[in-house]
């Protein structure tokens, strides 16, 4: 796997890539096409320009739709690179931080700009299509005693050829040293069924 993921990255860092699933954006456009779930997109655009139902970026329109959803002040949201790694160019605003910092649709805008149209990403991979997207944190409507930052958890899934192998576990937010174990799934246990914490349970990091 360490090689194969090495010669993946070999190639991403030498060529443009188009980066579908990679990109936030085109896969957010897929999965609604495919009538799955997913949070809306408040504000997506990409750096370069449009292309499909995604606009070209503006900053203008970034912070119009700040204030047209009333998000800052009053409302909870995240900005994100359309394609990159872990949590690289997030921003999670929430009222409290956003009063705290005296923050405004600029500075917002400020700190987009400093990634949007960056050549290459965090991990070194040559993007062809860089942009950004704001979307209201996803915990928004869960109840009292489980939205966020209490009783939430992430799921991230690695797939290999078709077959789920790995499961990471996170708390939403994690914690410094910890809050997130690993399940190793062992071929018997990959269809139908879940392994308990105890079946290859590593703690992270």
């Amino acid at each position: 796997p360490a090689l194969a993921a090495r010669l993946m990255m070999d190639v991403y860092r030498s060529r443009r890539t188009f980066g579908v699933l990679e990109n936030k954006l085109l896969t957010h456009s897929l999965l609604r096409r495919l009538a799955l779930p997913v949070v809306p997109v408040l504000y997506g655009a990409f750096a370069a320009g449009p292309m499909g139902e995604w606009q070209g970026y503006s900053r203008d329109r970034l912070i119009e739709a700040l204030r047209r959803h009333r998000l800052g002040p009053t409302r909870a949201f995240v900005v994100k690179p359309a394609s990159d790694g872990t949590n690289w160019g997030v921003l999670l605003m929430t009222p409290s931080k956003w009063s705290a910092g005296n923050w405004t649709g600029e500075r917002v805008a400020d700190e987009v700009e400093k990634w949007l149209f960056a050549r290459l990403s965090s991990w070194g991979q040559w993007y062809e299509h860089r942009g950004v997207l704001v979307q209201r944190l996803y915990t928004d409507d869960a109840p009292a005693s489980a939205a966020w930052p209490h009783g939430i958890a992430e799921l991230n899934v690695l797939v290999q050829k078709g077959e789920p192998t790995h499961v990471r576990v996170m708390a939403i937010p994690k914690p410094k040293g910890d809050g997130c174990f690993d399940v190793l799934l062992p071929p018997s246990r990959r269809r139908g069924s879940e392994a308990s914490p105890a079946e290859g349970a590593q703690p992270w990091p």
